[in-house]
């Protein structure tokens, strides 16, 4: 499920990103160094301080999974901005960190397996502690949501909260991850390239998540695990990182350097 329904909606970045190509051949290859180079560098990490990596990877998807949750509509003023971003962090930040206390032993073990390292049972520790309050506030946020007139959010919020409560982690993750991240980012995308007039290419869809799940066959090879499920699960988990890291800097970098492209004093 992680892979077959979570993975297409990254596709749409070699779309979305095209827009600032400038055609030229050193542009491409610039734009898919970068991306390999990024994905690279996470696969590195998984294989050299996996416990560090698995860490970063929590981390990166409470950003990348706060941008679910952000208000349509913020007001002006700064602080009601940074209020709407904070609540909306709580809600990743509690999915995560959840199972943790209704499902500590499992989701050790889950670690343990995608680590290699018994270390990683402090990392659950700390989830521990910081679970109780993130949930309290992201309970807040869903309250908020349900009274602004936001109810489908807010009913989506106590569900995925829930899911993650009551379900396995790697279930709970999996239902949240391909039934509403993935649908959620795919209609955005849509929407944007619907927006700029730009035709949906299916071809390149189906051609960039094959090439993940390739990708995704050559880590399960790599892999020294015993068993099947474990050397699966460490090959989703592991695949997902790799291409979420690009998938959330690329835009930012190429971003910044088209800023400071265009910010360049001309020669005379």
């Amino acid at each position: 499920m992680l892979l077959l329904l979570g993975l297409p909606h990254g596709t749409f970045d070699w779309q979305l990103l095209k827009a600032g190509f400038d055609r030229s051949v050193g542009d491409f290859v610039g734009r898919l160094s970068l991306y390999l180079a990024l994905a690279s560098a996470t696969f590195a990490i998984w294989q050299l301080a996996p416990v560090l990596a698995l860490t970063s990877f929590l981390i990166v998807s409470v950003a990348h999974f706060a941008e679910d949750w952000i208000e349509d509509a913020v007001g002006p003023d700064q602080q009601t901005a940074y209020t709407g971003d904070f609540m909306a962090l709580a809600i990743p930040i509690s999915m995560l960190t959840i199972p943790a206390l209704a499902h500590s032993e499992t989701l050790r073990s889950v670690f343990a397996v995608l680590t290699n390292s018994a270390a990683s049972g402090q990392l659950v520790d700390a989830m521990m502690l910081i679970a109780p309050v993130a949930t309290a506030v992201a309970a807040v946020k869903i309250f908020i949501n349900c009274t602004n007139g936001q109810i489908s959010r807010g009913v989506a919020g106590l569900c995925v909260l829930s899911a993650m409560a009551f379900l396995p982690p790697i279930t709970g993750f999996a239902m949240y991850f391909c039934f509403y991240h993935s649908p959620l980012h795919f209609g955005a995308g849509i929407k944007q390239l619907a927006s700029d007039g730009t035709a949906i290419q299916i071809w390149i869809i189906a051609g960039l998540t094959f090439a993940a799940l390739v990708m995704a066959g050559m880590i399960y090879a790599l892999e020294p695990r015993l068993s099947v499920t474990d050397n699966l699960v460490a090959t989703a988990f592991m695949t997902l990182s790799m291409l979420t890291v690009p998938h959330m800097l690329m835009p930012k970098i190429i971003g910044s350097l088209q800023g400071r492209a265009r910010l360049r004093p001309v020669a005379d």
